[in-house]
């Protein structure tokens, strides 16, 4: 355990010694210094332990309604990372509530959505036998539609869909 000791200085520091530090304490800036308001939009969710040892939860905040969600990294869009794979009969839901701090807000919604201003939606995306369209849709916390906007046709290459939605 360090001492401070009044009237002496400490150690040197570089003068080529600059920057910014950050300390990011029980994910207190999740959401805040990034755009995204997805909650684990990689599907990487590596947590920590009360322990400080790694705790991988790769589906972690996803939520899949009449869909099987499993997580993959074989053959993806980068060996580095891993994505949700969705399989459907015919319809199904795969949502996520955003950046909710998951205790007493677990289960609301937690993307600021104005009416009027464009968001930017982004993945990439492929299919293995699936025929149809993906659509994204902002819901209210009601769960009544606010916006939706349809993907185009899916193809057996991933593929990075860029959509624009406009809050309603």
């Amino acid at each position: 355990m360090s001492k401070i000791k009044l009237g002496q200085s400490g150690k040197k520091i570089s003068e080529r010694l600059y920057g910014i530090f950050l300390e990011d304490i029980n994910f207190a800036v999740d959401g805040g210094l990034n755009a995204n308001m997805v909650n684990n939009y990689s599907f990487d969710g590596v947590y920590m332990n009360a322990d400080l040892s790694p705790n991988f939860d790769p589906l972690r905040y996803w939520i899949a309604n009449d869909v099987t969600l499993t997580s993959e990294k074989k053959d993806g869009v980068s060996e580095k990372s891993a994505y949700a794979k969705v399989s459907v009969k015919e319809k199904g839901k795969l949502f996520n509530l955003g950046y909710n701090g998951n205790k007493e807000n677990a289960k609301e919604p937690a993307m600021s959505i104005k009416t009027g201003d464009e968001y930017e939606f982004s993945c990439y995306i492929k299919s293995d036998n699936y025929v149809g369209t993906v659509a994204v849709c902002v819901l209210s916390s009601d769960g009544s539609l606010l916006t939706t906007k349809e993907s185009v046709a899916l193809t057996a290459d991933w593929t990075k869909e860029e959509l624009k939605v406009i809050g309603e």
